[in-house]
């Protein structure tokens, strides 16, 4: 779909300039306001079509909000920060499918696209002031700007994928820079295999990532992740020294550790000059537990797999890496908990909803999907 700037969509764009603008700012005074938004949304318009998409982004945070505090009232850990977390989890995911069931597929499709322009504009006027010739204008919204980069490359966007580039190059993040070249260079290298192959090499993938996540975990539990970025000099900002071994004590990476409950990890951080672990995949494994984190990463395959089925491999395929690129970021980051990364996050995902019509393409891979299921 073409996206032409008009005065149709001018309303749009200051809208979402100005919620964009909210969004970067600090403080929990964000979040009452996209709460407000978001009930007056649902409101508005009572009645939620619950899609595949919706599906997919909803259930493992519902898991992940129940199961946590299960654990933290069975383990004695409820605190005030079990309730900020759930709402870090679940606000963003409410008014991106406020959003979604307030317009029609065709607006939010465009709304999508033109937000990442209004993020662009907050970009450029609160960093060009802080320019350095050694930070650039590094940016948390770098994170914005790689899952835009893998959007835009679905859309065949190559214009917009050249300024999401450069965006990204100004907001000067490592971990983003690599994430994006790993799920891009994955992107295109599936195009080689052939249709009927090509679902169980993206699930493989999937799992690759996820087990090698669960070995990141075991690596700074047994403290070789430390002595690993010693030998080599590698600067990870004081997490490996100083971060990492505050919780050495408080979790194990064994089968029957059963998490601590959804808080958890930032009520142990407050007492420190910190606020985050900086690694969401650690915090996660921490707060829900072995089990608990299998089945979270389990309820997203299956959203996968039923992407491929129903709505064919390219969309699975772009939905399952933009998931993927934001589990890497996960290794070094809070991104779990950034609103500003997790609205345009879900945005981009139900925005790829292609009105169920399916060509006949997809419907041959469905078909060929079917029958080597059976056999």
């Amino acid at each position: 779909m073409k996206l032409k700037i008009t005065k149709h969509n001018i309303p749009d764009l200051m809208l979402l300039t100005i919620i964009s603008g909210i969004l970067s700012t600090n403080g929990f005074l964000k979040y009452l306001v996209v709460i407000l938004i978001s009930m007056i949304l649902l409101l508005k318009n009572r009645k939620i079509n619950i899609t595949l998409e919706i599906k997919g982004i909803l259930y493992p945070i519902v898991y992940y909000v129940l199961i946590g505090i299960m654990i933290a009232i069975l383990s004695g850990n409820v605190s005030i920060y079990t309730f900020k977390q759930i709402a870090f989890y679940s606000v963003p995911c409410l008014f991106s499918i406020a959003l979604y069931s307030s317009v029609s597929l065709k607006r939010f499709k465009k709304m999508t696209q033109i937000q990442f322009w209004s993020i662009l504009i907050i970009f450029l006027i609160k960093k060009i002031p802080e320019y350095n010739p050694i930070d650039l204008l590094e940016s948390e919204l770098a994170f914005v700007f790689g899952a835009y980069i893998l959007y835009f490359i679905y859309l065949k966007k190559n214009f917009n994928v050249s300024i999401a580039i450069i965006a990204l190059i100004l907001a000067h993040k490592r971990i983003v820079i690599v994430a994006i070249v790993i799920v891009t260079f994955i992107y295109y290298i599936i195009d080689i295999f052939k249709e009927v192959n090509k679902r169980k090499v993206l699930m493989s993938v999937y799992i690759v990532f996820i087990g090698l996540a669960f070995f990141l975990i075991y690596f700074i539990k047994s403290g070789e992740f430390l002595l690993f970025v010693r030998e080599y000099q590698i600067n990870t900002q004081g997490r490996a020294d100083y971060i990492y071994p505050i919780f050495n004590d408080l979790y194990s990476f064994s089968i029957f550790f059963s998490g601590r409950g959804i808080g958890y990890v930032l009520n142990v951080l407050h007492v420190y000059p910190l606020k985050n672990l900086h690694n969401d995949i650690l915090a996660m494994f921490i707060e829900i537990g072995f089990v608990g984190s299998i089945i979270y990463f389990y309820l997203y395959k299956l959203f996968f797999d039923r992407l491929y089925i129903r709505k064919g491999e390219r969309i699975a395929r772009f939905i399952m890496l933009l998931f993927i690129y934001t589990f890497i970021l996960y290794i070094s980051d809070n991104v779990s908990i950034y609103i500003s990364y997790l609205i345009p996050f879900y945005m981009i995902i139900l925005s790829s909803r292609n009105n169920d019509e399916i060509s006949q393409n997809t419907k041959k891979i469905q078909n060929s999907t079917r029958s080597n299921l059976k056999s």
